[in-house]
């Protein structure tokens, strides 16, 4: 109870700092897939929904998975079944009104498999799978999906981290989203652009270089 309270002051005072906006607060509890629904009629009871930025991130040290194992499930949970459901039900509502944009945060965490953070990885990878799958049948609906994918990025979830090369900060990929919802250019987005040429080097090394 005590949690749920922290987090729902986070929310409030994450509302209350926009700037130029009406907001309206939605609870809506990842891992509690069948309150979904409800949450999603108050979403869009309002009428129509121009875009919806899908943001699920919770992360943990691999070395947890031996010391908290329940961690790593509701890690799971979050990041793939409670996106992955979200997404499925944002993709209805916007094929019904006929347009609007999706913006997935993805990760290159989810390109190759590596020792320290495979089980977040395989979330991101999923998530990502799922959106690349989708992205074609909405864009005939009228809807776009966009797939951000940064690399490190600095913020309340990776603090304590030691940071990768080509690092960025929680505004540049800020800046990035609102340029794609902005003025769209694909269906995957790479923060910074160096990360694409990242990806495909981890993608080619062998697993020996890797785990070193």
């Amino acid at each position: 109870r005590t949690h749920a309270l922290v987090q729902q002051a986070v929310v409030e005072s994450t509302a209350s700092a926009l700037t130029g906006a009406t907001t309206r607060l939605v609870p809506l509890d990842a891992t509690d897939v069948d309150s979904h629904r409800t949450a999603f009629e108050q979403i869009f009871a309002n009428g129509d929904v121009d875009v919806v930025l899908l943001a699920f991130g919770v992360l943990i040290r691999e070395n947890g998975v031996e010391t908290d194992i329940d961690a790593t499930v509701e890690m799971l949970e979050t990041n793939y079944v409670g996106a992955v459901a979200t997404l499925l039900r944002t993709a209805r509502h916007l094929q019904h009104q006929g347009h609007g944009h999706i913006i997935v945060l993805s990760s290159i965490a989810g390109q190759r498999a590596r020792p320290d953070n495979y089980l977040y990885g395989s979330s991101r990878a999923g998530l990502d799978f799922v959106a690349r799958g989708m992205a074609p049948g909405l864009k005939a609906a009228g809807v776009r999906l966009s797939i951000i994918r940064p690399g490190f990025v600095h913020s309340k979830m990776t603090a304590g981290w030691k940071p990768a090369p080509f690092s960025v900060k929680a505004d540049d990929v800020a800046r990035v989203i609102v340029r794609e919802i902005e003025h769209p250019s694909s269906t995957i987005v790479w923060v910074p652009p160096a990360m694409q040429a990242i990806a495909w080097i981890l993608r080619l090394l062998p697993a020996s270089l890797l785990r070193r």
